[in-house]
């Protein structure tokens, strides 16, 4: 059982490249505490900002709860999430 929040980052790649979340969270699986591990990775072109250049995180929030992109979303499980969650 999982109590609280569970992690989600959002990655801009310089390649562009959509299969990155993998290498990515392989990187976090070796380098970092498993608590500390997001458990989804999901690619983006661009982080949505405000006029003073700060990250919306609402907007991200609202995109995580929305419908996403599925085939940009790597789950911790190592799969590509089919949705919203």
């Amino acid at each position: 059982m999982r109590l609280g929040e569970v992690g989600m980052a959002f990655v801009v790649t310089r390649s562009g490249n959509s299969e990155a979340g993998t290498e990515i969270l392989a990187w976090c699986r070796d380098q970092m505490a498993n608590y500390k591990v997001p458990r989804a990775i999901e690619t983006v072109d661009e982080l949505p900002v405000n006029a003073t250049g700060k990250v919306v995180k609402d907007g991200l929030r609202a995109r995580v709860a929305g419908p996403a992109p599925s085939e940009r979303r790597v789950t911790a499980g190592g799969s590509k999430a089919a949705g919203g969650s």
